[in-house]
């Protein structure tokens, strides 16, 4: 937690968004032990992050405009989610941001992984990538496992691809 509350202080923001820290902290799992943190509900920390995001993101695009990545969006549980959204929908600032939201079509738990967002507030666009070619999929697979072993693709089971393929839809990444 040190670390990040000094980089925040490098980037000379507010006392609010210092102020913050212990919430935005707490969506990378680092431990401020802030006592608020405990002593606030649930919905509470929720809002005091939300706030504290939104702090965050103003003070960088004061500066100039940026580019949010967040990946892996689909593994966001409801609290991050409408986290998320709110400073989707909530951000006013100087320059624009823009977010580029990556995720699997679906949820570990099988429904659509969808991030709303009002159009009066924000525009999105959705961009889908299809399933990679088996023969792709297998060059894919076998430059990642090269990286672990000099077999490659020759250490892969025809079995082990075959689940690979079938589990990643085609995408080893995955």
């Amino acid at each position: 937690y040190g670390r990040f509350l000094s980089g925040l202080m490098k980037l000379r923001v507010s006392d609010e968004v210092v102020d913050s820290a212990p919430f935005l902290a707490s969506l990378l799992a680092l431990d401020s032990g802030d006592p608020r943190l405990k002593a606030l509900d649930e919905r509470a920390v929720a809002l005091e992050t939300r706030i504290g995001f939104g702090r965050l993101l103003k003070a960088l695009s004061a500066a100039a405009k940026i580019l949010v990545v967040l990946e892996d969006v689909h593994f966001l549980d409801e609290v991050d989610r409408s986290i998320l959204e709110f400073v989707l929908e909530n951000c006013v600032t100087e320059n624009p941001i823009v977010f580029l939201l990556v995720s699997r079509p679906e949820n570990e738990d099988g429904k659509p992984a969808e991030i709303t967002v009002n159009p009066l507030y924000a525009f999105s666009e959705t961009l889908e990538l299809g399933e990679v070619e088996e023969s792709a999929s297998l060059d894919l697979a076998g430059l990642l496992l090269r990286c672990l072993d000099d077999s490659g693709v020759s250490g892969i089971s025809p079995e082990a691809f075959r689940f690979i393929q079938d589990r990643s839809h085609g995408n080893p990444f995955f």
